[in-house]
C-alpha cells in the first residue's frame, strides 16, 4: 500500500457548512488512518482546492495539507477555471499540471502528486496528438518536483453499459493508455520512454526559487497566478507561490500580480513586504484597481485619478529609459481592464507609457531595494484572453524583473521553451529544456552570471541533441514538443 486517501475528489461531491467542518472531517479521517497504520502516507485525493476557502468551496489547500502528507492535483483543463484557453499542446494549457502542482506545494508546504491527468478522449485529441500532449507534461512535472504522474485511465473502458459509465459518453471515448484489446497507444509508449529517461537520471535537485508570487489575502485568483507562473517560466524565473504571512527572507523578487480590491493584503503583511524591499528585494506590483497604503512613498508616483476603463488599452510604448529587453516590445491587449489609473511622477523613473504619455511601467529606489509599478493588470488580461500567448511580449517585462537577482544560473532566451536549472554543487548541475513549439527551437544556453559551463552533455530525453560550444555558451537544437536533460559542468 503506497498511501491511504480520504476518497476520490470528495471535495467535489460533499456539501459542508464551513471550512472548519471540512478541516474536522479531514482531520478525523487522517487521525483514524494513523491509528490503524502508523507508517501510512496519507494522500489527499482532492481536485480543485482553494487558497482561501469560501462559500463556493470550503475545501482549502492549507486545511487539506494540515491533515495529509501528500497533496494531489487532477489537472484537466476543461474542469479548472482559466485552463482551457489554448490548444492542449500549447505552453499555457500544457503547463497547467506543473503550475497547479507548484501552487499547491508552495501554499500547502507539502509534496504534490499529479494523481490524474489525461486528454479526456478521442473527441479532444487524436491518439498521436495525445502523445504530443503528455510528452512535455511528463518532463515539466519532473522539472517542477512532482512526486509522479498517473494517467486516467490505464485502459479504455469496456463497461459502458453499467452505471455510472453509461451516463457519460466522455468516459467511454478512449481514455486509456491501452485499448480494450491491450494495444498500447502512442501515449502509453510515451510513459515507457519516459521511464527510460528516469532510469538514466538521479533525483533532480530542486531549482533555486529566488522569486515569490504572493497571493492576495482575499478571494481566489487562481487564473491570475497561473498566468503569472507562465510569464515567469517564459522569462526563465523560478518562482514560489506563498501567502503574505510566509517568510520573505530568501526571495530577491516579490511579485504581486494584478492586485485588486480595497484590502488586497493585510496591512501588517504589506508592511513586511515593504520592509523586505527596503532590505534589498525588488517589488513588482501590477494594478487592477486596488487600494495601496502609502502608494506615493512606495512607488514614487502620485495617483491623480482612478477611473473605470472605457475600453481596450492602446499600445504600451517604451520610454528613453526603457531597458534593452523592453525597447522593441510591442505590448497590446485585446480586452479591457476594469479600471485605469492616471499617474503623475513623484521621483520614479518611467520605463513605459501609454500613447497619451500616461506612465504605465515605473521603477523607484526604496531603501536598498526597488519598487516597480505596472498600471495594467497584464496577468488578469492574459487570463481572460484566448490564445493569449501566441503573439505576446508581456514576458519581456518579466525578463526585466529577472535582473533583480531572480535569474537561474543558466538561461536560454526562448519564451516557448521551459528551462530549469537544478544545481548539484557549485561546479555542476542539470538543465531541463522543454520545447512547447510545434517546430524545432534553436537555443543558445548561456550563464546568467559568471562563466558559461566548460562542459555540457546530453543525458536523456525524448529527442537526442548534441550541444555545440559557441561564443559565450552552447547551441542546442530541440525538436518541437520534445524535451531533453543535460549535465553542465564548470572547470575548477
Amino acid at each position: 500500500i503506497a498511501a491511504w486517501e480520504f476518497g476520490n475528489e470528495q471535495n467535489c461531491v460533499m456539501s459542508l457548512p464551513s471550512a472548519d467542518a471540512a478541516w474536522s472531517w479531514l482531520r478525523s479521517i487522517s487521525n483514524q488512518i494513523r491509528v490503524e497504520d502508523r507508517d501510512a502516507v496519507v494522500s489527499s485525493g482532492m481536485h480543485g482546492l482553494s487558497a482561501h476557502p469560501d462559500k463556493n468551496s470550503w475545501w482549502g489547500i492549507r486545511e487539506c495539507a494540515d491533515s495529509c502528507d501528500l497533496l494531489t492535483v487532477h489537472p484537466y483543463p476543461p474542469f479548472t477555471s482559466g485552463c482551457y484557453m489554448d490548444r492542449l499542446t500549447d505552453m499555457r494549457a500544457n503547463m497547467h499540471a506543473s503550475a497547479q502542482s507548484r501552487y499547491y506545494g508552495g501554499l500547502g508546504k507539502k509534496d504534490v502528486l499529479c494523481e490524474e491527468t489525461g486528454s479526456l478522449g478521442n473527441c479532444m485529441l487524436s491518439e498521436e496528438r495525445t502523445a504530443d500532449f503528455i510528452r512535455p507534461r511528463l518532463y515539466s512535472l519532473l522539472a517542477n518536483g512532482s512526486k509522479g504522474c498517473l494517467w486516467w485511465c490505464f485502459s479504455d473502458f469496456s463497461c459502458g453499459d453499467i452505471i455510472p459509465y453509461r451516463w457519460v459518453q466522455m468516459e467511454n471515448d478512449g481514455l486509456g493508455l491501452t485499448d480494450t484489446l491491450g494495444r498500447v497507444k502512442p501515449s502509453g509508449r510515451e510513459f515507457t520512454e519516459f521511464r527510460k529517461t528516469l532510469n538514466k537520471l538521479p533525483n533532480l535537485p530542486p531549482t533555486h526559487r529566488k522569486a515569490a508570487i504572493v497571493v492576495m489575502d482575499t478571494d481566489n485568483h487562481w487564473p491570475v497566478y497561473y498566468n503569472t507562473f507562465i510569464l515567469c517560466k517564459q522569462a526563465g524565473i523560478e518562482a514560489e507561490f506563498i501567502y503574505p504571512s510566509d517568510s520573505l527572507e530568501e526571495y530577491k523578487l516579490i511579485l504581486c500580480p494584478s492586485v485588486k480590491g480595497f484590502s488586497p493584503y493585510n496591512t501588517r503583511y504589506w508592511k513586511r513586504i515593504i520592509q523586505s524591499v527596503e532590505n534589498g528585494a525588488t517589488l513588482y506590483l501590477s494594478y487592477d484597481g486596488s487600494s495601496i497604503v502609502n502608494f506615493k512613498d512606495t512607488f514614487g508616483m502620485k495617483i491623480t485619478e482612478k477611473l473605470p476603463a472605457a475600453g481596450e488599452i492602446g499600445r504600451v510604448l517604451p520610454s528613453r529609459h526603457a531597458p534593452d529587453c523592453l525597447k522593441s516590445a510591442d505590448l497590446h491587449y485585446s480586452c479591457a481592464p476594469d479600471f485605469q489609473v492616471r499617474l503623475a511622477q513623484a521621483g520614479a523613473r518611467v520605463l513605459m507609457h501609454s500613447e497619451d504619455n500616461n506612465p504605465l511601467l515605473t521603477e523607484y529606489p526604496l531603501g536598498d531595494g526597488k519598487a516597480v509599478f505596472l498600471g495594467i493588470p497584464v496577468e488578469a488580461l492574459l487570463a481572460r484572453t484566448l490564445y493569449a500567448f501566441d503573439d505576446d511580449n508581456t514576458y519581456r517585462i518579466y525578463q526585466y524583473l529577472r535582473d533583480a537577482g531572480a535569474a537561474q544560473r543558466l538561461i536560454a532566451e526562448d519564451p516557448f521553451v521551459e528551462k530549469t536549472y537544478h544545481p548539484v554543487n557549485e561546479s555542476e548541475g542539470y538543465m531541463v529544456l522543454i520545447n512547447y513549439r510545434e517546430n524545432p527551437a534553436n537555443l543558445t544556453v548561456k550563464a546568467a552570471f559568471g562563466k558559461a559551463p566548460s562542459h555540457m552533455e546530453f543525458i536523456a530525453g525524448s529527442s537526442k541533441c548534441a550541444p555545440e560550444i559557441c561564443d559565450g555558451g552552447w547551441k542546442i537544437e530541440l525538436q518541437g514538443l520534445h524535451a531533453a536533460v543535460f549535465l553542465a559542468r564548470w572547470a575548477e
